[in-house]
């Protein structure tokens, strides 16, 4: 966060050369968060641009700051009125969340979609190593041991 003549915007930076829906997701809780402690006057969303990449001829991994010049690398957003539109959204969904924190028990939901979309989850290789201890062995199943 940074202040711009007294007035305190929300940069996102991401890797990718385009906006989307799911970075403006992100962006609208991050609003939510830090707006009730400081009112953000903006939230702008900062991406590589893709046209100025390719003109370079160069990948990503080979730019430095003599083959490229930083500030045509990067395209700036304002994003401010999407996130403030979902607002609501962010609100019923901490709402419902909320109360999952508080369980004692992990939640018993089947791997799936879930895990790998919009992001790789963090407990994945855990739930994947719960999933595997719970199948019974062939063998098991076969002779009838238990």
């Amino acid at each position: 966060m940074l202040t711009a003549r007294g007035h305190p915007i929300a940069y996102e930076v991401k890797s990718t050369t385009e906006v989307k829906d799911v970075y403006i997701k992100d962006c609208a809780l991050q609003y939510m968060v830090i707006n009730h402690y400081v009112h953000l006057d903006d939230m702008v969303l900062i991406y590589i641009d893709g046209d100025y990449l390719e003109s370079l001829g160069k990948p990503l991994n080979e730019l430095t700051e003599e083959n490229c010049d930083i500030h045509k690398l990067f395209k700036m957003q304002s994003i401010l009125e999407e996130v403030k539109a979902m607002q609501p959204m962010v609100e019923a969904n901490i709402e419902r969340l909320l109360p999952m924190t508080w369980e004692t028990e992990e939640p018993k939901v089947a791997m799936g979609e879930q895990c790998t979309k919009p992001y790789e989850c963090e407990f994945k290789l855990y739930c994947n190593r719960c999933a595997k201890m719970e199948k019974p062995s062939f063998f098991k199943r076969l002779f009838g041991k238990k």
